[in-house]
């Protein structure tokens, strides 16, 4: 989808990762790429303008890049300002969260004008049946809620740092 997006407003063809291509990076340098694979830590960029390929991410509206370092190489990804998860694909995440940490529920907040909202939850059946005498879940509760994405909460904390916060209950 994003292709044909791009292909339809440029007309080109080109994406950030083809004009990549023709981009050389130092393997012994300090750029994300190398810092990855000479430490094995997944180096995360949350400001593309202080990369080499700043010109291209902002060219192509690419807000964060993550390098996530394997044995062959580095792994490279990076994530469009204006993309947020949706549907299907939202729905099965946020369950196989759930399924995989033995979580009762799980949310998705996404950033809108400075602000952050529910755009997704799932609540497992399990957690559903434990709650009902009891009325509606947190999940359910959190929707009503707005929280300021530049605030030290732990949920502006995880958009601004992208790094996973557990919270004891």
């Amino acid at each position: 989808a994003r292709r044909r997006a791009l292909e339809a407003s440029r007309g080109d063809g080109e994406t950030f990762c083809s004009k990549s291509r023709g981009v050389t990076d130092d393997a012994d340098g300090d750029g994300p790429v190398a810092t990855a694979f000479r430490t094995g830590s997944e180096v995360k960029i949350r400001d593309t303008s202080v990369m080499s390929r700043a010109a291209l991410a902002e060219e192509f509206g690419i807000k964060r890049v993550h390098f996530v370092p394997s044995e062959a190489g580095v792994l490279e990804f990076g994530i469009p300002e204006q993309t947020f998860l949706t549907g299907p694909t939202l729905a099965a995440l946020l369950k196989m969260h759930c399924e995989t940490s033995g979580a009762g529920y799980a949310l998705y907040w996404q950033e809108a004008g400075g602000k952050l909202v529910v755009a997704g939850d799932y609540v497992t059946p399990a957690w559903t049946a434990a709650l009902a005498a009891e009325g509606e879940s947190f999940a359910e509760a959190s929707k009503a809620y707005t929280l300021d994405a530049n605030g030290d909460g732990p949920v502006a904390t995880v958009l601004k740092t992208g790094d996973p916060l557990y919270i004891q209950d």
